[in-house]
């Protein structure tokens, strides 16, 4: 609803978010660890605050959380944006440019990656 509150009409929303298979990744394979950050717990929390997202309606500021992009495409279309994309991260194109290259997989362990959502307010 603020997206759509502080865009003007016909203007876009652009989202690149994560699907449960990144998170399911970062908890399975520990990817891009280090001493400062561990994926694991990372993965762990954001399913943790999706659990509680869903059961409460309620997020917590800065908390991750899993969702799904058909649970977005909803989110926003209730919010009264037109979605014109959803997309595995990295494929989506714009007229005129070069397509870009994937940096994550549109899947991990069988469920929905990284993706990309273009959305526009009607105007």
């Amino acid at each position: 609803a603020e997206f759509h509150r502080l865009l003007r009409p016909g203007g876009r929303l652009y989202i690149c978010t994560n699907g449960l298979g990144w998170y399911l990744h970062n908890l399975l394979t520990g990817h891009n660890g280090s001493a400062t950050f561990d994926p694991r717990s990372m993965a762990v929390a954001a399913l943790e605050n999706s659990l509680a997202y869903y059961a409460s309606g309620k997020h917590t500021a800065g908390s991750q959380i899993v969702m799904p992009s058909q649970v977005l495409h909803d989110t926003l279309e209730r919010a009264g944006f037109t979605v014109d994309a959803i997309v595995p991260e990295g494929t989506f194109t714009v007229e005129g440019a070069q397509p870009g290259r994937s940096f994550y997989n549109g899947d991990y362990h069988g469920a929905e990656g990284v993706y990309e959502v273009v959305a526009r307010k009607a105007g």
